[in-house]
């Protein structure tokens, strides 16, 4: 059988008793993404020990082939994890713990194990195990702080031989615990609250959670942005000086005030800021006006802390208008700035995604 369709009849065997289980972790790792990713990469070491183990005790002799299958899924493991396919690694997860838990169970270190044969001065013939381990962590004995209880291997203090069942020392078991290594209150799942407006109100009830505000909702008196997958929106707009770019009007710095604050929360964002005017005036004059206007903005952006290589401006002219331009109302909506997310459009498979003007 060629490891094509060897690896074929494991992922049928496999998803056939156990489908519950397996389309519980697909769901974990469709929105964990990332955190998933982490879980994995450490549950792919404790693999590693696992098979270390299973080797100790003798598994490539009694159990050759779940040990091999347990060692080619977790090889195929890190390939998914390297190249993000949460899912599949998610698969070969589960199908290398099957596999080795399986080696384990059956393979007795007596039967299996390597031995050496000592001949005493009495003439007599002693035989032991070459690296004896009773609780079979993979530890030997001579190196075990708890010879009699296995370690649990979860990459924390697994070289002492003793089991940590609360890692972090925030009263969650590490069996319940989503995030083992960071503390956290019970109705988190374990997991430490974060504050990325910094603003005393934590995001799982924060309203406003990129944008400082006032307890008990966590938002500003006046929400002037939002964000979307490919947008910081504004609600209202920014003003200039009748033919200048000079920003004008205290609801103008409002809503830079909570672009910046937006920027700051959400460090992994880039944005390009776009400037558009009415069809009053000739193209060229047009073209250069929000040239500047797009760069005014994006100075007051840096003047509020925003590092400049997060951000790049252009102007647009009056070749994309939202609205008529034969009212004034449609005139008014096409003098704008927009701020565009560069960012994360392109990870997100973002076909109208933007990218930045060369500097």
């Amino acid at each position: 059988m060629t490891k094509q369709s060897l690896f074929g009849y494991e992922r049928r065997r496999f998803f056939a008793s156990h489908s519950c289980l397996a389309a519980v972790l697909i769901l974990l790792m469709t929105i964990g993404g990332c955190a998933s990713g982490q879980v994995l990469r450490a549950d792919a070491a404790q693999i590693e020990k696992k098979i270390s183990e299973a080797r100790t005790k003798g598994s490539y002799r009694c159990t050759a082939p779940e040990l091999a299958r347990a060692e080619a899924h977790l090889e195929f493991l890190h390939s998914e994890l390297d190249l993000g396919r949460y899912r599949q690694a998610a698969w070969h997860h589960r199908a290398a713990i099957e596999n080795i838990d399986t080696a384990i169970a059956n393979t007795d270190p007596d039967v299996c194990a390597e031995k050496e044969v000592i001949f005493a001065s009495d003439q007599s013939v002693v035989i032991t195990h070459t690296n004896p381990d009773v609780d079979g962590d993979g530890i030997p004995n001579e190196l075990d702080g708890c010879p009699d209880d296995p370690e649990d291997l979860d990459l924390f203090e697994d070289e002492n031989g003793c089991p940590d069942l609360d890692n972090d020392g925030d009263t969650v078991l590490d069996q319940d615990d989503i995030c083992p290594l960071q503390p956290g209150p019970v109705d988190a799942g374990g997991c430490p609250v974060t504050d990325r407006d910094s603003d005393g109100i934590s995001d799982d009830i924060d309203q406003c959670p990129d944008v400082p505000g006032n307890p008990p909702m966590g938002c500003p008196e006046r929400v002037l942005v939002k964000v979307t997958k490919t947008q910081i929106e504004i609600n209202e707009q920014i003003n200039f000086e009748l033919d200048k770019a000079i920003i004008a009007g205290d609801l103008s710095f409002q809503i830079l005030d909570q672009v910046a604050a937006v920027l700051t929360s959400r460090q992994e964002l880039e944005i390009l800021i776009e400037g558009h005017t009415d069809s009053t005036g000739s193209d060229d004059y047009n073209l250069d006006l929000s040239n500047r206007r797009a760069a005014a903005v994006l100075e007051a952006l840096v003047e509020r802390g925003i590092l400049q290589a997060r951000m790049r401006s252009q102007g647009l002219g009056e070749t994309r208008p939202i609205a008529s331009n034969e009212t004034s109302r449609g005139r008014a909506a096409n003098r704008r700035v927009e701020f565009h997310i560069v960012s994360n459009d392109a990870a997100n498979g973002d076909t109208n995604s933007h990218e930045l003007p060369p500097l």
